[in-house]
């Protein structure tokens, strides 16, 4: 296998996962480059007036492969499900971290967390990144952030571009009961119920008026531990447990069965909006959640498939196909410049991610071969028990997922059509792709690096000094991490 090549798509050809190109130069591009079918690159100009209402949905903690929508064999998420027959599902799609903050990072920036500086959850995304609301607000959009959970908070910087953003939580209904996290204090709860988060979400849009179009985000944090095991729920996850693992993640399906209610009433009363102009719909996850597949119950700490493995559903009745599902891998940098390409906004953005759009109308074939990069969460000291688990830094490829630490240990290599669980570990047995995929990987994290210098200051554990300059390093990280 010859190693691809990573620096001619940071230049921006057609089929890029990397930088955005100016939407003109793009737009020529997929007409001479991209097997020449115009019409389905871009679709029919929208203009102000006239442009979809937009929803985004991110559901917190969500591993695509306990999605019914993916082949689950629970009915975990039967309105996720419906909304892929209405619009285009994802089959491949990868977080860049197993954590909260990064992601949703990652998901308004289209960068990678070393570029955008995000590295771990509690870090501050800077108002010097430019985000996903900041362009839809420019463009004419009222914009609407109403958030489940304490990271995802204006401290964070989540805030950004947003005309009201929505983050009152109670104790009485948080289920996670911190005072302080990532060494901030935390007023008030720390979250709340994905359903309140809904209905607050809609009592400020039945204020909005019809003739403006909306950019909404609703965050749902309900899948997150603990888990509750919902009596709504009960005859579906019925209270049959052999051991406690399998107790454990009923208890977790139950759970996404609540949140996938919040989205059905969330599209329900979304879609009744009556502006005419219908609606574009986008759902995703910032991360999966371990349930001990590989020792671990949670998240935050490994770059295993059901850390990073998540779902990416998008509809627009009239203009995008319905029922189809996309096998080109997908990523959570994708999700902005695609909204932006989909409305066809003028943002002249350096975007790592890419538009999906030509591979859900087909007018481009899907690539299977497209690396997709990952990370672990990076701390200024790395506990024990993280480094126990592994990698630091990742890239898959087609069938080959090969990760690797920062300091010299076992690195690992999986062939996830034969190994899907991650087992057998082939780094001794495939020498040679095992080079391949670390060169690529290698110069993936040199460009990385490349975009900030002070970013690197962030991703070494070791360079406390460093850190401590930037306002990053107080003491070591503790369970409240999440």
């Amino acid at each position: 296998m010859e190693a691809p090549s990573i620096i001619q798509p940071m230049l921006g050809v057609c089929q890029t996962w990397g930088a955005r190109l100016p939407a003109a130069l793009l737009a020529a591009l997929l007409v001479s480059s991209c097997d020449g079918d115009s019409s389905s690159s871009t679709g029919a100009a929208h203009p102000a007036d006239t442009r979809p209402d937009v929803l985004l949905i991110t559901i917190d903690t969500l591993r695509s492969d306990h999605s019914s929508a993916y082949g689950y064999p629970l009915d975990t998420t039967p309105m996720i499900s419906a909304l892929a027959e209405d619009g285009v599902l994802f089959e491949t799609v990868y977080a860049p971290v197993g954590a909260t903050c990064p992601s949703h990072a990652s998901l308004f920036t289209s960068k990678y967390p070393i570029s955008h500086g995000v590295v771990r959850n509690g870090l501050e995304l800077v108002e010097e990144e430019r985000t996903l609301t900041e362009i839809m607000r420019d463009a004419g959009y009222t914009t609407g952030g109403f958030v489940s959970s304490f990271p995802v908070t204006q401290r964070f910087g989540f805030g950004q571009g947003f005309d009201h953003y929505d983050e009152v939580f109670d104790e009485e209904s948080s289920k996670i009961g911190l005072n302080h996290w990532t060494k901030e204090e935390v007023e008030g709860g720390f979250d709340r119920p994905g359903l309140v988060t809904v209905r607050a979400a809609m009592d400020w849009l039945d204020g909005v008026s019809a003739d403006e179009p909306v950019f909404l985000w609703v965050h749902v944090f309900d899948p997150h531990f603990p888990y509750h095991r919902r009596p709504r729920f009960r005859q579906r996850f019925p209270d049959k447990p052999t051991n406690v693992e399998e107790d454990r993640i009923m208890d977790y399906d139950s759970e996404v069965a609540f949140a996938d209610s919040a989205v059905g009433e969330v599209l329900e009363r979304f879609r009744a909006r009556a502006s005419g102009r219908g609606e574009l719909v986008v759902l995703t996850a910032d991360h999966g959640e371990g349930l001990d597949d590989h020792g671990l119950p949670g998240h935050n700490a490994t770059v295993y498939e059901e850390e990073l493995r998540i779902p990416l559903v998008i509809a627009w009745a009239g203009e995008l196909p319905t029922g189809e599902r996309v096998a080109h891998p997908a990523h959570l940098v994708d999700v902005a410049p695609t909204i932006v390409g989909l409305l066809e906004l003028d943002a002249d953005e350096e975007f790592q991610g890419i538009d999906l759009s030509p591979y859900m109308r087909g007018s481009t074939k899907s690539d299977t071969e497209r690396p997709v990069f990952f990370q672990k969460p990076t701390y200024p000291r790395e506990r024990k028990r993280f480094d126990q688990l592994g990698a630091a830094h990742g890239v898959r490829i087609g069938r080959w997922k090969y990760t690797e630490p920062v300091e010299d240990e076992v690195a690992e290599l999986y062939d996830l059509v034969a190994d899907p669980d991650e087992r057998v570990n082939l780094v001794e047995s495939e020498p040679e792709r095992v080079a391949e995929l670390s060169a690529v990987l290698g110069e993936w994290l040199a460009a990385q690096r490349a975009s900030d210098p002070q970013r690197d200051l962030q991703e070494n554990p070791d360079n406390d000094a460093g850190l401590r300059a930037l306002g990053y390093l107080d003491d070591e990280p503790t369970e409240e991490d999440e």
